[in-house]
């Protein structure tokens, strides 16, 4: 299991903690922290079919990054709250993927943080 979180703030760090938190995830090697700017390398370290986690983080390259992230794995959750996530909502490839893939779950939202979309999702 991978969580991919945003690096930059506190917010992407507490989600990612609820995360590993929730899942007993111990190994740094399989929390992903990141930021705009540093590329979609890190998809690399995702196996194939494994389950994958990203909270509060929007890939930089929107679409493209996650139709990439989809060729690896079909099991994804994705909680975030950046109005960029909605640009991958918008792509129909993505859309029809996301819909069909019965171990994705999504929720983008802006009107909370990503910490609080985590943990309000994990705690019900």
């Amino acid at each position: 299991m991978k969580i991919i979180s945003h690096s930059a703030d506190a917010d992407g760090k507490v989600s990612a903690f609820l995360v590993a938190k929730k899942f007993n995830i111990t190994d740094m090697k399989d929390i992903i922290m990141t930021d705009y700017g540093k590329g979609s390398d890190f998809l690399n370290k995702i196996e194939k079919d494994e389950k994958v986690i990203i909270c509060d983080f929007s890939f930089e390259n929107g679409p493209d990054d996650m139709k990439k992230l989809l060729e690896i794995t079909k099991d994804v959750t994705w909680i975030d709250h950046h109005s960029s996530s909605l640009k991958c909502l918008e792509d129909e490839e993505i859309l029809k993927k996301l819909l069909n893939y019965t171990n994705l779950n999504f929720i983008v939202n802006n009107e909370a943080c990503g910490a609080l979309l985590t943990y309000m999702y994990f705690n019900g």
